[in-house]
């Protein structure tokens, strides 16, 4: 689910769950077992420190938010040497990024100087390195890795950071609903009922419709931009959404009359309503 980018465009509505790379990701996934006995298993014995150092293992996942992880991660590897490959990946790196926060701007905003004026305090030098995580700002993350190197890290590992943060381009998108159609048509490929091309038409179909049943897609705000939809809540209550060219405008009332006067107001104004 990390790498979903990969195979959804959320801003166009595509899907590409009918590629070879994602069933190569199905064929890889089927060898795993359906159902771990978490019950009787052995932590001390099959934790993942344990099991590389006994060469047991090769792969564990691991995180890196701060400067010190990378010594963390030394030590859960023993000292040996280790590289970050990420997940499965087609081409390039498998590694991806998972971002703390996440701020925009609406496009009707009213104030745009204002709202700027407040977004860019969380892009500031002096926010930058009040963080724990890793800065956005190059010229900051170089300021922190050198203090860094001045107190616990080494030049291996303060390049084997920055090497891990050049080349990491994914952005991890979860998205719940996807993700449980996917796993639930897998299943039947699983469990050997259905071919993986079966599976793979049913989650593309499946994931398709949701999409375009719960984005807007670019060609449907295109199409929106002078056009309206009515949605009937019950008997008393009318939602319309409008999506207007300077902005979005929602409007409940149980007032009937108030509400057909408010739609003529808008068809005199050049709005459509299907």
């Amino acid at each position: 689910s990390f790498h979903l980018d990969k195979f959804v465009n959320l801003a166009t509505g595509e899907c590409h769950f009918d590629s070879e790379e994602f069933a190569t990701i199905l064929k890889f996934a089927s060898h795993f077992p359906e159902i771990i006995d978490w019950d009787n298993y052995d932590w001390e014995k099959d934790s993942d420190d344990v099991s590389i150092a006994d060469g047991r293992q090769m792969l564990a996942t691991a995180s890196v938010s701060g400067m010190e992880d990378i010594t963390y991660n030394d030590y859960y590897f023993g000292g040996r040497p280790y590289t970050y490959i990420g997940y499965p990946a087609a081409s390039g790196t498998g590694n991806y990024m998972t971002l703390s926060s996440r701020f925009a701007m609406s496009s009707s905003c009213a104030g745009k100087e204002a709202a700027w004026q407040f977004l860019r305090t969380f892009f500031t030098d002096s926010y930058q390195k009040q963080q724990y995580t890793l800065p956005i700002s190059r010229a900051i993350f170089e300021a922190k890795l050198k203090e860094a190197m001045d107190s616990f890290l080494s030049q291996e590992q303060a390049d084997k950071l920055r090497e891990l943060v050049e080349t990491t381009t994914c952005t991890a998108i979860i998205e719940g609903n996807i993700e449980a159609i996917v796993k639930e048509q897998a299943e039947s490929f699983f469990r050997g009922e259905k071919s993986i091309e079966e599976v793979s038409a049913l989650i593309q179909d499946a994931v398709s419709r949701y999409i375009n049943e719960a984005y807007y897609t670019t060609k449907r705000r295109k199409k929106m931009k002078q056009s309206a939809t009515i949605i009937w809540l019950d008997q008393d209550t009318l939602t319309a959404s409008f999506h207007a060219v300077k902005g979005f405008v929602k409007y409940v009332s149980a007032d009937l009359p108030k509400f057909r006067e408010m739609l003529q107001r808008l068809v005199d104004l050049g709005f459509r309503f299907q």
